[in-house]
């Protein structure tokens, strides 16, 4: 009896792009899977037809980071950008709106031109 493609069978077929995932499958692909496009993958990348890991150099929001290739276990973040914590931030500061603050001499932090925990510096 034959039987129609479905996303939890364990094979590739009708339009996933690997076993059980991209296309229009709701599980995307792990990383060395088949993709045809980015939105196949969990980390959004697809690269020569396999989906790649989450690099601090790929142009994607994935992985640790966040934001687009910094925070997390990339480089910290410039002003603006996203943040979960200060430790995502080149300034040390995270707002309460999740986004890196420029330095200033009233955030908590040494930053900036300061020379301790806003003081010192102009």
């Amino acid at each position: 009896m034959c039987v129609a493609p479905a996303c939890d069978d364990g094979v590739a077929n009708g339009d996933e792009t690997d076993a059980d995932c991209g296309g229009s499958c709701p599980s995307a692909c792990s990383t060395g899977q088949a993709c045809v496009a980015p939105v196949d993958c969990q980390a959004g990348v697809c690269d020569g037809g396999f989906c790649a890991p989450p690099l601090c150099t790929d142009a994607v929001e994935n992985g640790d980071e966040s934001d687009v290739d910094c925070g997390g276990s990339c480089p910290r973040c410039p002003d603006a950008e996203g943040c979960s914590s200060g430790a995502d931030c080149e300034s040390g500061v995270c707002s309460v709106y999740g986004a890196c603050q420029a330095p200033h001499c009233f955030d908590a932090a040494a930053n900036g031109d300061e020379t301790d925990v806003d003081c010192g510096g102009p």
